[in-house]
């Protein structure tokens, strides 16, 4: 399942939610006996298609300030808005307009500094710097898609996560078919290496610098791959 496919689903299963809204909370409220399971039904209606809005589009997004106002709505009204954000945000996700200025940002932002990799790769004696940027650049996004499908990059105790451990975690939120999650563990691997001084003998080794340079071209493309597959 794709991203849009799972946000699709996502609003499909709360615009559900927002009819059972509707339902129990009439212009008239005189037509129906509402119970605790009805105000739970509301609230998580709110929570939801809020942190959906904010997940997707951002804080400045028109959405996210449609789910602040519809939030101050009365009861009855709420329910018709929310359903309303939530049609948009559907139409807006079938018909491709998923990017916003937000991920651009952040795709031009992991881009430069992949870039960057790629042209030290090239100088002499770089190759290690190279991997180390290109790598950071993985376990940020790692990082960044633990917080979208898990809610958290943090262990318990409130320390960072590994991307190791973040990795096996996000095993069903990757495309099973194209390996991301055994992408993500050799090229990371990649990374822990040469930032741990086990190429630190290239300087004296010139088929082994080669190697490694090779090794990091690769890598770079890989990572590149990765990020436009796994968008957050």
């Amino acid at each position: 399942m794709t991203q849009e496919e799972r946000y699709i689903k996502t609003i499909d299963d709360l615009l559900e939610l927002a009819k059972k809204v509707i339902e129990a909370f009439p212009l008239d409220p005189s037509m129906v006996v509402r119970d605790s399971q009805d105000y739970s039904n509301l609230s998580e209606l709110k929570s939801s298609t809020r942190q959906l809005a904010l997940t997707i589009y951002g804080i400045d997004s028109s959405f996210y300030a449609s789910c602040a106002q519809a939030d101050k709505e009365r009861e009855s009204y709420a329910g018709p808005a929310f359903r309303g954000i939530l049609s948009g945000m559907n139409q807006n996700v079938e018909h491709g307009y998923l990017r916003t200025a937000r991920q651009e940002i952040m795709e031009e932002f992991s881009g430069d500094y992949l870039e960057m990799a790629a042209n030290l790769n090239e100088r002499e004696g770089l190759h290690i710097a190279a991997a180390v940027i290109a790598g950071t650049v993985l376990e940020e996004r790692t990082r960044q898609l633990a917080r979208l499908h898990l809610g958290t990059d943090l262990k318990t105790n409130g320390d960072p996560d590994s991307v190791e451990s973040l990795n096996m975690k996000l095993k069903d939120s990757y495309n099973a078919k194209l390996n991301d999650q055994r992408l993500v563990t050799k090229e990371y691997k990649i990374r822990t290496e040469a930032a741990h001084g086990l190429w630190n003998s290239d300087k004296d080794d010139l088929k082994a610098r080669e190697d490694h340079k090779r090794i990091v071209a690769v890598m770079i493309r890989n990572i590149e791959d990765f990020l436009k597959r796994n968008l957050v």
